[in-house]
């Protein structure tokens, strides 16, 4: 695991940040070595999927960054909108 310099309190509460932010703003640029160990740990905790987008390199150090974005799943909508489907089918069917 990297240390970025820090002890393990300051990593600890970077990451907590860290998804904090993810989990308030739903996108979050960052390294990418912070980036695998957020999308474990948000996981966990919170559901749903995390998408990584690589957009190149730092300007000063050229550490590779990346963008996390937070797609929450929603199975309720996703299983409502397949009755709303079969119950148009149903109708249209009807109407023949």
């Amino acid at each position: 695991m990297k240390t970025y310099g820090k002890d393990k309190d300051y990593r600890k509460a970077l990451y907590k940040n860290l998804i904090g932010a993810l989990r308030i703003h739903k996108k979050i640029k960052t390294t990418l070595s912070k980036a695998k160990k957020i999308k474990r740990e948000f996981l966990k905790k919170n559901g749903g999927k995390v998408k990584v987008y690589q957009v190149g390199e730092r300007w000063g150090d050229g550490a590779e960054m990346v963008i996390l974005e937070w797609i929450k799943e929603n199975l309720q909508s996703k299983n409502e909108n397949k009755t709303n489907k079969i119950t148009a089918d149903k109708k249209r069917v009807a109407s023949y």
